[in-house]
């Protein structure tokens, strides 16, 4: 008796078309199959046409995606079907009560080698049949991949779509941060507070660190990005004053913290101008 296991390989070569299984499956079956039909046939030429339709039909099956891992099963049924096809369900009883005997009888050796003489064409419409299966599962694989390839990139490409939109928000939020941790409004207006002629040989750079304190308290009070209308009239008057090199080149004047903050300034100053 074979193993599950073999017969499932067995199973599987035949549908492949390999005809070294079909005869091994022929010689398995086809004495059973013969054997269900002969109690309900009329007489043995009947029971030879009969089995042999089945046997046909039972390859052509073989070869569909519907089969299932049972052949002897199918087999059964298949030759039932064409009994009670041919001489009506009461016949199919008989096949019942012979399998109930446990009959054993042996396929007619003319239908045996009638059978056989089929099996190289019949192994290749199952060999094609085989190859079109395949490749239809590598085209849905493909697709399969192809579809789960298409679902990662418009992910990506969405998630890139938001961290672009929310790219500005949290630069704003960050320039804001760094001038209320830096105090840097504050330093800009200490600065200009010690000038010793703000009103006189002093006047420019009063100028540019007034210009350059409203700049950052506008920054640092605005709710959100939207209400500076982009940072794009900040940045038109960041421009047009040159207020980043201004900034740096003031900070040239002075040593320690001083010197440290008004290039914070400029660096926020510069960020603003060249988003």
């Amino acid at each position: 008796m074979r193993s599950r296991r073999t017969e499932g390989a067995l199973y599987w070569r035949c549908r492949q078309g390999d005809i070294e299984a079909l005869t091994t499956l022929f010689y398995s079956l086809g004495g059973e199959m013969y054997a269900m039909v002969l109690p309900a046939a009329v007489d043995e030429r009947a029971a030879r046409e009969v089995t042999a339709v089945a046997w046909r039909r039972l390859l052509a099956t073989l070869g569909s995606w519907r089969l299932g891992g049972d052949i002897p099963a199918t087999a059964r049924r298949i030759v039932v079907r064409e009994i009670v096809r041919r001489w009506g369900k009461q016949a199919a009883l008989t096949v019942e009560a012979s399998a109930a005997e446990g009959q054993v009888i042996n396929i007619p050796e003319p239908l045996a080698d009638e059978l056989m003489a089929e099996l190289p064409g019949q192994a290749h419409i199952l060999q094609q049949r085989a190859a079109a299966r395949t490749r239809l599962k590598h085209r849905a694989l493909a697709l399969a991949l192809a579809g789960v390839v298409a679902a990662v990139l418009i992910g990506w490409h969405l998630h890139m779509c938001r961290l672009a939109a929310l790219a500005p928000v949290v630069r704003f939020e960050t320039l804001q941060t760094r001038i209320v941790k830096g105090d840097l409004a504050d330093v800009v207006r200490d600065i200009a507070a010690e000038l010793p002629e703000p009103y006189e040989a002093d006047r420019p750079v009063a100028d540019t660190l007034r210009r350059v304190g409203l700049i950052l308290e506008e920054i640092t009070n605005a709710s959100d990005l939207a209400s500076l209308e982009g940072l794009r009239y900040i940045r038109a008057r960041i421009e047009y004053h040159d207020l980043a090199w201004q900034t740096t080149s003031l900070a040239e004047r002075y040593q320690g913290r001083w010197r440290a903050d008004l290039l914070k300034v400029a660096l926020v100053l510069e960020e603003v101008a060249n988003p």
